[in-house]
């Protein structure tokens, strides 16, 4: 979906490819915002093409952009690695500022009623991903809470883990796509009657608005600290590690 940009302010790009298809969101000024989706299978040679088609499709180019946010995460292995290599490529070439957001982050700025004390967030039908905020740091940014990150491997263990939550904790639930809010696990976790879960949303825009504020506030995070969220690694790094041993 896109829509037509017509002033010559500055742009600013973000890059999400934590799910089965990168979404590329353009925000110039804060009245347009232009989405670019390609509904197929992520495919990391795709994503230069989808930017590029993107922004032709907004009558903007490389040029007019000021930012780049880029998802962390969770998500998919792959993706993610891909997102960050290639946001880091086109900051450093245009030499443009660069911000990393969080799903966690991002639901959290999108809820209504302040902080989440839990997140959940199942990436597939077998990985599940709990972020717990800190209780014992108060909440001066809402876009980056302190929290920890768990990851559960099982139903079973995370819904153990959930059982044990006090009633007065507010919980969040998403699903990063459509084939994850459809799997059984997911719709099972849903409507467990032992968990008091809140199903969210998180919009392709909340990318964007989280940065565009970091941004403003000068916030921008070291470039080597930007990694992508994943409970483990994968096999090619585990091979890699052999090796090189």
């Amino acid at each position: 979906m896109s829509e037509q940009i017509k002033n010559d302010t500055c742009a600013y790009l973000g890059i999400d490819t934590s799910g089965k298809a990168p979404i590329v969101t353009i925000k110039q000024n804060d009245q347009r915002t232009v989405l670019c989706q390609n509904q197929n299978r992520f495919a990391g040679r795709d994503l230069a093409s989808v930017v590029s088609q993107g922004l032709k499709q907004c009558g903007l180019d490389f040029s007019i952009l000021a930012g780049i946010s880029v998802s962390t995460g969770p998500g998919s292995f792959t993706g993610l690695r891909v997102g960050l290599a290639y946001a880091k490529g086109l900051a450093t070439a245009r030499s443009l500022a660069l911000v990393g957001v969080s799903h966690f982050e991002r639901i959290n700025a999108c809820g209504m009623n302040g902080v989440y004390d839990i997140i959940v967030i199942p990436v597939n039908a077998k990985t599940f991903y709990l972020w717990r905020k800190d209780e014992l740091q108060e909440v001066k940014n809402k876009l980056k809470p302190k929290g920890s990150i768990k990851v559960f491997d099982t139903l079973e263990e995370l819904t153990e883990e959930l059982e044990s939550v006090k009633s007065e904790e507010r919980i969040a639930c998403y699903a990063i796509d459509s084939k994850v809010a459809e799997a059984p696990t997911f719709n099972e976790l849903m409507t467990n009657d032992r968990v008091n879960l809140t199903a969210t949303k998180m919009t392709a825009e909340s990318l964007l608005e989280c940065a565009i504020l970091e941004f403003a506030n000068t916030n921008e995070e070291s470039w080597s600290e930007l990694e992508p969220i994943y409970g483990r690694k994968s096999m090619a790094e585990i091979n890699f590690e052999r090796k090189g041993n």
